[in-house]
């Protein structure tokens, strides 16, 4: 998951502050820009897909967060 800029649509390296404030799920990729999501190992493709929106919905909001207060 890339962190993008809402003002300007660049991308952005916040991934530190993100994951303060972000679930065990959601943790620092190499690229400061860039963020990992991580699911349960499951065979089921529906459960995989339910993780994923769950865990990208949660750092995304913490994105929100962060960005706000950056821009303050």
């Amino acid at each position: 998951m890339l962190l993008v800029d809402p003002t300007t649509g660049h991308l952005t390296a916040a991934s530190a502050r993100v994951v303060e404030t972000a679930d065990d799920d959601v943790e620092q990729e190499l690229f400061l820009q860039q963020l990992e999501i991580q699911t349960d190992p499951t065979d089921d493709l529906a459960a995989v897909r339910d993780q994923l929106r769950s865990a990208r919905r949660r750092a995304e909001r913490s994105w929100s967060r962060t960005a706000a207060r950056s821009s303050v």
